[in-house]
């Protein structure tokens, strides 16, 4: 394959696609049109799906070098982690093949008694690291602090049952803020996002959005 066809062609085909959906998305278009539409949607679920494999696989190779070369404090949870891996999809294949899905008793017990919990544990240990960086915001060094620890102390404040027996007033003054200011405060976020996922749209229609590999 040229180097043209290589550089080119995948930025071809995004194009193209993209100009299509964005096409049928805004407009009202036959019958026929609409149908291919849902079959490109589906298509990019299956090419999603291959994409998550490929992602699996390059782990696997990533993990299974640490494991030949026995690196020192690290090839044993690469070991718990291709375990893991291979224990999981074969649990998740032999659901999808008999039927069940994702109901399938071995794989909804991996799921229910080993991720959820590890995702709690991992979203609780968050808990002491986002209390350290307030901590560090709040400290009272100028005005801009002094509102943003006022602030924070009655956002927290309302959404506690403490802060109800300490001053009922909390709860509604908290409403108001997450409502008006912080809901204010947001929205140049969310345009400036909306704005930002524009322009990569279109430097990659117009293939401009190259990546080097470093």
């Amino acid at each position: 394959m040229s180097v043209v066809a290589r550089r080119y062609g995948p930025q071809a085909v995004i194009l193209i696609m993209m100009l299509f959906l964005i096409v049928t998305y805004f407009f009202v278009m036959p019958k026929p049109v609409m149908d291919f539409e849902s079959s490109v949607i589906k298509w990019g679920s299956v090419a999603a799906g291959f994409a998550m494999i490929v992602g699996a696989i390059d782990i696997l190779r990533y993990h299974i070098v640490y494991l030949v070369r026995r690196t020192p404090g690290q090839w044993f949870y690469s070991l718990v982690l291709v375990v893991s891996l291979l224990i999981t999809a074969a649990a998740g294949t032999i659901g999808i093949v008999t039927g069940v899905g994702t109901t399938y008793a071995p794989f909804a017990w991996l799921y229910n008694s080993i991720y959820v919990p590890a995702q709690a544990t991992i979203y609780s240990i968050l808990v002491f690291y986002i209390a350290s960086a307030s901590f560090r915001a709040f400290r009272v060094r100028n005005a801009p602090a002094l509102l943003l620890l006022i602030t924070g102390l009655i956002v927290m404040f309302g959404n506690t049952s403490l802060g109800y027996v300490i001053w009922p007033g909390f709860t509604p003054l908290s409403v108001w803020l997450n409502k008006n200011i912080v809901a204010a405060a947001f929205r140049p976020i969310i345009i400036g996002a909306g704005l930002g996922i524009i322009i990569t749209g279109l430097r990659t229609i117009l293939g401009r959005e190259l990546y080097r590999r470093e």
